[in-house]
């Protein structure tokens, strides 16, 4: 009976202190945080040219055709984010996040346009080509999430900004007197508009966080610019061209990221001691983890002519040129490894990883009329490369201390190319007349990745790095673009080489 009495009130007061405990939040959201963000994005804009000419249209027809064009925009995105998180109840959480992502978001088209007039000679055609680049995103948004333990899925909105650039190359053949020339143009534009979407937050420990998200982007404007002097006429010159506009630049973006925050107490979550007897931490075992950064290039694109009659005065109608083309962009994928911890200090580890890239670069070159015997008649060409996705299998060996791993890697590597070219001639004289023509190639190119990198252990099953990647690769896309010339056959045979890249990136992984 004693028993009873003394245990009823202490009973009563161990619940006491219990109950408050329970309604606690399980996990702290409240705090600051900065993390970094990368993904995929698509797009598709419009491009609309309008003609102009100082004399009036000719039998109800201009010069150069009014056209529009739909291009696919798409490739990889990478940056990071800032923000406020504020727990207003257990289960709700408001907050305010500012992110810039650098992007890969690139498209090129080429079209082959009839000649207006109906007294040409026979196949005459212009050409037009054009590639956009989403060079940046950013945005200021608020966000409104339910916590469930760990978990936080949140909605999002607010505004956007992004940089758009544009660069185009249009080319007339010559009509009746007329003599066709090339001219290019780019146009850049920043547009702002609005972002909303939603995600899911996992706090993988007090501090640290990983989230999946969607957002849309929605921008009003567009990007504007006249291409001028692309007809020439004898014997005065004739201004004609066209007003070009982009528009229609909405994006979706699909994307992960990693935070560090302020927010937790170290009593929130409990941090997982490691196994006794191990070493500290311990790096064996496999992981898989999701990757995002920024890679760049500078391919070189060289041009062959070819034709089917011996060359006039030692030229041949198109000239050998070479261009060199900056190409850069973000790059986002995933990887997946083991690592084996042979001794306290030393890791040794294989690995593969995939990222879909968004590397591009576009460059236009008018090129003199090499037998041309009228002023001012000029040959166009443009060219625009898109590294699709780069690939590896590497070794890593490393130097553990403490939480960090300094690691070195090197491997086989492979990547796919593709590039578009616009060729277009003008009238030459001697009975031979100009048109244009498009060409594409694609390779897959392989070789080798070597670098170095620096991993940290969140916990006992999370890592973030940072590393670098030099991947050097082989061989060259290549393509003929044929039937440039009427009254003969030439062309130009391209082929675009020296795809090195370099590649720095951040990663996080989970290990098991």
């Amino acid at each position: 009976m004693k028993k009873l009495i003394i245990a009823g009130p202490l009973l009563v007061t161990l619940s006491g202190i219990s109950a408050p405990a329970a309604a606690e939040p399980v996990t702290n959201w409240t705090g600051f945080y900065i993390g970094a963000n990368g993904g995929y994005g698509w797009s598709k804009d419009s491009t609309t040219a309008a003609p102009f000419q100082n004399i009036p249209p000719f039998l109800g027809q201009t010069l150069l055709p009014f056209f529009t064009l739909s291009n696919p925009v798409n490739g990889a995105v990478f940056g990071g984010q800032l923000g406020y998180n504020y727990q207003i109840a257990p289960t709700w959480v408001i907050g305010v996040e500012g992110d810039f992502d650098g992007t890969g978001l690139n498209g090129a088209s080429q079209s082959i346009l009839p000649q207006p007039f109906a007294v040409r000679a026979p196949g005459e055609t212009n050409g037009f080509s054009a590639a956009e680049n989403v060079e940046w995103l950013a945005s200021v948004r608020a966000r409104l999430g339910y916590a469930w333990g760990p978990s936080l899925f949140y909605v999002t909105g607010g505004g956007a900004w992004e940089r758009v650039r544009d660069n185009y190359l249009l080319s007339t053949s010559n009509v009746v007197g007329l003599f066709g020339s090339s001219s290019a143009g780019s146009a850049t534009a920043t547009l702002s508009g609005y972002a909303v979407g939603g995600g899911y937050e996992w706090k993988i420990n007090p501090n640290w966080t990983v989230r999946a998200e969607y957002l849309h982007y929605g921008f009003s404007g567009s990007s504007n610019t006249s291409i001028f002097a692309v007809c020439t006429g004898a014997p005065i010159n004739l201004v004609c061209g066209s007003n070009v506009s982009s528009s229609n630049h909405n994006v979706d973006v699909v994307r992960l990221g990693v935070n560090y925050g302020t927010s937790a107490l170290a009593a929130d979550m409990p941090v997982e001691a490691p196994p006794t007897g191990q070493p500290v931490p311990n790096w064996t075992g496999f992981y898989i983890g999701a990757n995002g950064g920024y890679g760049w290039s500078k391919d070189s694109t060289t041009a062959a002519p070819f034709q089917n009659f011996p060359p006039f005065l030692g030229k041949t109608l198109i000239p050998f040129f070479t261009l060199s083309n900056p190409v850069n962009g973000a790059v986002f994928g995933g990887q997946l490894g083991y690592n084996y911890q042979i001794a306290p200090t030393w890791v040794i580890g294989v690995e593969g990883d995939f990222d879909g890239a968004g590397l591009n670069g576009g460059s236009q070159s008018i090129l003199p009329a090499q037998l041309a015997v009228f002023p001012g008649v000029t040959n166009g060409f443009s060219a625009h490369e898109n590294v699709e996705w780069l690939a590896s299998v590497r070794a890593r060996f490393g130097y553990a201390w403490g939480p960090s791993l300094f690691y070195v890697t090197g491997g086989g590597a492979w990547e796919r190319v593709s590039d578009n070219f616009l060729l277009s001639t003008s009238f030459a004289g001697f009975g031979v007349s100009g048109s244009s023509s498009a060409g594409s190639a694609t390779a897959t190119l392989s070789g080798y990745a070597v670098g170095g990198g620096y991993e940290w252990k969140i916990n006992p099953n999370w890592t973030v790095r940072a590393e670098y990647l030099h991947y050097g690769f082989s061989g060259s896309s290549n393509t003929s673009i044929f039937a440039v010339c009427t009254g003969a056959v030439c062309g130009s045979n391209v082929s675009s080489s020296n795809h090195n890249i370099d590649v720095v990136r951040l990663a996080v992984n989970y290990m098991w």
